[in-house]
């Protein structure tokens, strides 16, 4: 854990979205000390006319390079782990690619431990939260 769901753009480089999965998982292993091995990443090519956003909320004007990041991981971190993870992931997706920290959302869906499953129908036990 965690599951990271990526939606993006279609048309987006390969390499482009490398860059993206490569910047959240190391913002993960930074901020919230995932083994490099925890690497469970789904990236979901939608079409532009499906990405439904507003061109501004809360002050941040937003463009068509708009994506979408939704973690699922256990419970167990602390705000600032968290404001530090949304700020890192956004760091190193800007100086990655061309995509604008103004257009990465982000959000987290925290759950206990014992609602995952890695394999074999069962419940595992990690150590890391």
């Amino acid at each position: 854990m965690p599951l990271v769901r990526i939606s993006i753009p279609k048309g987006l480089s390969a390499d482009i979205k490398s860059n993206i999965s490569k910047s959240v998982h190391s913002a993960l292993m930074q901020e919230f000390h995932i083994p490099a091995d925890d690497y469970f990443h789904v990236i979901e090519e939608i079409n532009k006319e499906n990405l439904i956003y507003p061109e501004s909320y809360l002050g941040i004007d937003h463009t068509s390079s708009m994506i979408f990041v939704q973690i699922t991981a256990a419970q167990g971190r602390t705000f600032e782990q968290k404001k530090a993870l949304y700020l890192q992931i956004a760091l190193n997706i800007s100086t990655s690619t061309a995509i604008k920290k103004e257009d990465i959302l982000i959000v987290l869906l925290e759950n206990n431990r014992e609602n995952w499953s890695f394999g074999n129908g069962e419940v595992q036990h990690f150590t890391h939260i």
